[in-house]
Order: structure tokens, then sequence, then C-alpha cells
């Protein structure tokens, strides 16, 4: 889960890796002027899943109702179908059927337990996703808003590095042209 900066690690020891002038704003951008980030723990980056509660917690509540919709439906449907077989059999009067009544009555509460537990295991899955693909979208937007605000701020433009299977890195690549275009 956490991943590993060789660079920051390298620029900690005092080993500089490469002259471009990326292990200067690394360091910069790792650490604080006291040489400690609290963004760092033993070394390794912390992760915060959390980067824009209220984006997130609007996607994940918006896909946990769409799977409570589709979930809704299906049951009614089910339940609609074996009433209306529990009818026909009701109908018919005979031995059999109300075997067969009696059998649907068992069924429909085995259907009942399963669709709670299912439904519990949808939501958790689909929590659990809504985290992982909001982090994707969000994470991103975070990180390039904490680097123009640095900007404005007055510190030197330094580039931006978006994690692979996040979403926008077309945007990292149009960000750090822009800053190649300032810095010369």
């Amino acid at each position: 889960m956490l991943g590993f900066n060789m660079n920051a690690f390298k620029k900690q020891k005092g080993k500089n890796s490469n002259d471009s002038g990326e292990d200067e704003a690394l360091s910069h951008s790792v650490f604080n002027n006291s040489g400690k980030n609290p963004e760092r723990v033993g070394g390794f980056p912390r992760r915060k899943f959390i980067v824009d509660r209220r984006f997130q917690l609007e996607l994940i509540l918006c896909l946990v109702c769409v799977l409570g919709i589709t979930l809704g439906c299906l049951y009614f449907g089910i339940s609609k179908a074996m009433d209306q077989l529990k009818d026909q059999l009701a109908l018919n009067g005979s031995v059999q059927s109300a075997l067969y009544s009696g059998f649907l009555l068992q069924q429909r509460s085995l259907i009942n337990k399963m669709f709670f537990w299912g439904a519990m295991g949808a939501i958790g899955f689909i929590v659990l996703g809504g985290l992982v693909l909001s982090h994707r979208i969000a994470g991103p937007l975070y990180r390039l808003g904490v680097h123009m605000k640095s900007i404005a701020l007055g510190e030197a433009p330094r580039r931006v590095k978006f994690r692979g299977n996040d979403y926008f890195c077309d945007l990292a690549d149009v960000f750090n042209e822009m800053i190649d275009k300032l810095n010369r």
C-alpha cells in the first residue's frame, strides 16, 4: 500500500542521483524547513485516501444509491413473481398446491436472507471500490492544487507527478510543460 520514493531517499542520504534540479524540488516538496515531513512515516509517504471529503463521499453515496435502487427493483420483481405464483396455487385448491405454497414461503425466507447478506456485501464492495476510484480522481486534483498554491505563495515552480493509475495524467503533462516554459 505504501509507496517508496527512491529519489527522496537518496536525497535524504546525501546521494544526489541526477543534476536536473528535480531532487532539489523533490526535497522541497518532501521536507519542510525543519527537515522533517509530517506527510511521511518512517521514510515512506503517508497515503491519504480521503483528500476531498465532500467529492469522495458524494461519489460513494451516489454509487450506494444506484446499488440500492437496482437491488430494490430486483427484489420487488422477484417478490411480485412469487406472489403471483402463490396466488395461482391458492386458486387451484389441491393438496399438492398447499405443499407448493409452503415451499414458496420457505424459498421467500431464503431469498430475503440472501438479499440482505448480498446487499451488505455489495454495499461494502461499493464503498471500498468507490473510495479507491474517488481517490484516483481527487488525489491528482489535490496534488495539482497543492503545487499551484505553492506557486501562488511565491515558491519556485516545480514539476508535478501523478501515479501511473491516476486519472488526469494528461493534466500533469500540460502543467509540467507550463512549468518548463516558466523556468526557461
